[in-house]
């Protein structure tokens, strides 16, 4: 499908979760529309974690996870994440550095 497709099918004003697999990568955005009462909110934000922790198990790693106020921003933050997603290809991870000197007294509970 089309990400216009996609964008069309989201309602105004409830919210969803949205998985999408482009250029390989797989994409969550999660779109909260502010009009949405706060009783259809809570099981979505209560949900997310074991929606991350299902596709996980699945093998299916999620590049990106998107927050999103409509899905009308969906094209630009689709943009963004691929942006962020190449940088990171071609970043190597740091080793964060020991700290220095003694770590202090140490306490007894």
């Amino acid at each position: 499908a089309k990400l216009e497709d996609v964008v069309a099918a989201v309602p105004d004003n409830t919210p969803r979760f949205i998985v999408m697999m482009f250029q390989e990568k797989v994409f969550l955005a999660y779109v909260v529309p502010p009009t949405a009462k706060p009783k259809e909110r809570m099981p979505y934000a209560s949900t997310k974690a074991s929606l991350l922790s299902q596709l996980d198990a699945n093998k299916c790693k999620v590049e990106k996870r998107v927050e999103i106020d409509e899905a009308k921003e969906m094209g630009d933050a689709m943009k963004e994440a691929l942006e962020v997603c190449d940088l990171k290809d071609d970043v190597k991870p740091v080793a964060p550095k020991a700290p220095v000197g003694a770590k202090g007294p140490r306490m007894l509970m």
